[in-house]
């Protein structure tokens, strides 16, 4: 961490009060977590297991790439049922 973060970081512990450390929690608990928010196949599951293992099974950061990639995939979802209606229309 550079002083500039430091600084920062000390400023803000005067602000807000006392910073709670949030640790991770083990892979098994981070991986149905994971699932809940992000239903996979087996076949995925590795897939998910290192991306788990990438965010170093913090929670927070976990649910938040849970909402990412639902967000994602609604839009591919729409974009394909656009490209597809679209081709319907044409024909």
């Amino acid at each position: 961490m550079g002083s500039n973060e430091s600084i920062i970081i000390i400023n803000l512990i005067k602000i807000y009060g006392n910073i709670i450390q949030v640790k991770p929690i083990d892979e098994e608990d981070t991986l149905t977590l994971f699932k809940t928010k992000v239903p996979f196949s087996e076949s995925s599951k590795a897939n998910a297991e290192a991306l788990i293992q990438t965010l170093k099974c913090i929670s927070l950061t976990i649910t938040y790439t849970a909402i990412y990639i639902n967000i994602k995939i609604l839009i591919i979802i729409i974009l394909n049922y656009l490209k597809l209606f679209r081709k319907s229309k044409i024909n």
